[in-house]
Formats: C-alpha cells, structure tokens, sequence
C-alpha cells in the first residue's frame, strides 16, 4: 500500500501550525495541507523567507489562509513569546506539526547556552507540554477536541 498526498481528507474549516516552513518538508507539508483546504499558521525565523514560503503556498493553493508567527526556537524567550502569541490569537489548533530545525549548522551555542542543532527540535518539542511549542499547543489542541468522537491527539516524533 502507497500512502500519498491524495489521502489527505478534506480538512476545510481545520487550521493547522506547522514550525519550520520556509523549506523541505516543512514548506510541502504546508502546500499539501493547503491543497485540502486547511487554514495554516506558519512559523520562521526568517521573515523575507516566510514571505517566499507564504507566496509559493498561495500559488499553488489561491485563496488559502495563511498567517505568519515569527520564531526562533534557539531562543527560549522567543519561542515563550510565539506560543504565547499563538496561544492568544486563535481558539484552536486542528493539526500541529512541529517541524522545525537546524541542518548541520556550526558548532555553536544559543543565547541560553544549547548547542543549536539540538536546541530547535528540543524546543519544539511537545514532551508533555513541558517545551515552549508543546505548552502553547495543548489548551488549543484541546480546545479543537467537540466530542469523545473527536479526540485530540498529538502524536512527536524527533530525529
């Protein structure tokens, strides 16, 4: 069995966050999200990126909702101020995908001392909501969660 983006469901009316857009996995992720109807939040350290990712997307998906949220997960107060941000601005997060992450940088430390390939998937991280990202996330995912039918599940994976 062969698993493609054409398995998608229909996720119109859902909204999605996805960390880590501006390339890769992360900005397909999105397109193909965006191609079943899903309203996306999308986060970049790199705002002139973002602007190119959010283009790409609403090129190939016209009409699709696609909001911004500045992050730099090597730095905790950052990504404190983009949960919380994201936590006050919409009532529900559908889908979270927390892709984000450095591909082999210079060996180098963050402002709060993490070595930086190790500090974004970490901090993204949704270890029982004890990580900036999985904080935020949680009274919104469980905020999408209408009914025991429903239920909320966010499932992290890392490499």
């Amino acid at each position: 069995m062969t698993w493609t983006t054409d398995d998608i469901p229909d996720l119109t009316g859902k909204r999605a966050v996805i960390t880590g857009v501006t390339g890769g996995l992360g900005l397909h992720t999105a397109i193909g999200l965006a191609r079943k109807g899903a309203s996306l939040v999308v986060t970049a350290r790199d705002s002139a990126k973002a602007d190119e990712s959010v283009r790409r997307i609403t090129d190939d998906s016209p009409g699709t909702s696609v909001d911004v949220v500045s992050l730099d997960l090597a730095d905790l107060a950052d990504a404190t101020r983009a949960a919380s941000e994201v936590a006050t601005t919409y009532d529900r997060i559908d889908i979270l995908i927390n892709n984000a992450g450095i591909m082999v940088p210079p060996k180098q430390q963050t402002r709060d001392g993490f070595e930086a390939c190790r500090s974004a998937p970490t901090i993204s991280g949704t270890s029982r909501g004890r990580r900036p990202c999985g904080r935020f996330s949680m009274p919104a995912m469980h905020g999408s969660c209408r009914s025991p039918r429903s239920p909320t599940t966010m499932p992290a994976a890392s490499t």
